[in-house]
Parts: C-alpha cells; sequence; structure tokens
C-alpha cells in the first residue's frame, strides 16, 4: 500500500515536504518544453540527414560500383547497373532530403522574420 506522504521519482520514495527542493528531478521521459523545442530543429535534421544520404551514396558508388569494367561480361555488367542504380538513387534521395530541409529552413525563417504581432 503507497503511503500517501510520499512521492515516487524513478522507483525512489522522496517525502513530500522534501519535494520543494531546488534542482531538477531525474525523470524517465523528456518533460514538454524539451519536446517543443525541438521543434525548431527538425530543418536542421534534415539538411544532415540529406547530406549523410548524399555522401552515403557516394561512399557506396565509390566501394561497390566503382569505376565500369573495360570488357564485362552480362553479369558483370548486370552487377555494376545494379549497384550504380543504388548509389545513384541514394544520392538523389539525399540531395532532395537536403533541399527539402533547406527550403523549409528558409520559409521558417521569412514567416518569423516578418510575422505581425498578435495583437488582442
Amino acid at each position: 500500500m503507497p503511503n500517501k506522504n510520499h512521492w515516487s521519482e524513478c522507483g525512489r520514495d522522496t517525502p513530500v515536504s522534501k519535494s520543494d527542493v531546488p534542482g531538477r528531478p531525474h525523470r524517465s521521459v523528456l518533460p514538454f518544453g524539451v519536446l517543443r523545442s525541438m521543434k525548431r530543429f527538425w530543418p536542421l535534421m534534415l539538411i544532415a540527414a540529406g547530406l549523410f544520404l548524399f555522401f552515403s551514396g557516394f561512399l557506396y558508388d565509390v566501394m561497390f560500383a566503382g569505376i565500369p569494367y573495360r570488357d564485362p561480361t552480362r553479369e558483370m555488367s548486370a552487377g555494376y547497373a545494379h549497384h550504380a542504380h543504388i548509389a545513384s538513387v541514394m544520392c538523389w534521395l539525399g540531395f532532395a532530403v537536403f533541399l527539402f530541409g533547406s527550403l523549409a529552413s528558409i520559409v521558417r525563417f521569412v514567416v518569423r522574420r516578418f510575422r505581425r504581432p498578435l495583437v488582442i
């Protein structure tokens, strides 16, 4: 039976009388303020993800597709085309995500810059 004069934070009983102690208690979930402040970074996260995808596609192209063969067999040519297609898709997808994040960042900046204050 729980004690009414204690509250639990991460499994530790803490007396209610000490609940006003300065400092931040350890929480197992993020408070709502942190999630709200992370919303402003989503365009930057998209830009970083786009750059990561682009350079991953480039690296995949260098490692697996590489330079085309001089006199390839059909199997070698098919393997090269397969890996080159995967690298191309990764690069273009990374470029699209980067572009979307950049445009979202610009739009957010312009909207916040020229937004009129709310008059009540």
